[in-house]
């Protein structure tokens, strides 16, 4: 019941963003309205993860382990945050959105969900189903699908840059991070399962996206 009330949860918040702050949330679905975007993600993550549970490529919640998830997903994402600040106060990580305190405590959470599902949850589902029982719970055939999935978050974020030619070092350097905070994201995954997952970027998210770049906007 945990995963569905946070995947209804991210759609309703989408609504109240939507409607109080649209200039933060449209620009991020281009012409599909932010809600019924997010409505579509919430109901294919929601079955995808149903699926591959089924299938025992990994389990929703992570059960007796609890304290050992809740460890690994408060330290090791900081550790990205760390990183990630050290850079941007030694170089400047150009960032083309910062929503501000209160809201970015509402809008980050919200808008990885969103992230989580289309860039990871969604393409891993399609390969790990189309394999079949055959393959399933194998760790090689996990991992084989999920490094290169990992890849897809990045690219995306570079995309633009690429087209035109203008990708910098600190680019190049995001891209990476971001391939590799995938990558731990995948592990997290498959052995502590969906909500760990998803309390991995919040925990990121918290300490980048909202704490630093309040301090960074200030």
């Amino acid at each position: 019941m945990a995963p569905w009330a946070l995947l209804l949860g991210a759609v309703a918040a989408t609504g109240a963003l939507d409607w109080l702050h649209g200039e933060w949330v449209r620009p991020l679905f281009g012409p599909v309205a932010p809600v019924p975007a997010v409505a579509v993600l919430v109901a294919l993550g929601g079955t995808a993860v149903r699926r591959m549970e089924a299938l025992g490529w990994l389990e929703v919640l992570p059960g007796a382990r609890f304290s050992e998830a809740a460890a690994a997903c408060g330290v090791f994402p900081s550790l990205f945050a760390v990183v990630v600040i050290l850079v941007d106060a030694r170089f400047g990580i150009p960032l083309w959105l910062t929503v501000p305190p209160p809201w970015s405590l509402l809008f980050y959470p919200v808008m990885g969900v969103a992230a989580e599902i289309a860039f990871h949850l969604l393409p891993l589902s399609a390969l790990l189903l189309a394999l079949g029982r055959r393959a399933a719970g194998r760790p090689s055939v996990f991992w084989g699908c999920a490094v290169p999935i990992a890849l897809l978050e990045p690219l995306f974020q570079v995309a633009p840059d690429l087209a035109d030619g203008s990708l910098s070092a600190i680019g190049v350097y995001t891209a990476v991070q971001v391939w590799a905070f995938g990558v731990a994201q995948f592990a997290v995954l498959r052995r502590y399962g969906l909500l760990s997952m998803y309390s991995f970027r919040v925990v990121y998210y918290l300490e980048w996206h909202v704490l630093w770049g309040a301090l960074r906007a200030g």
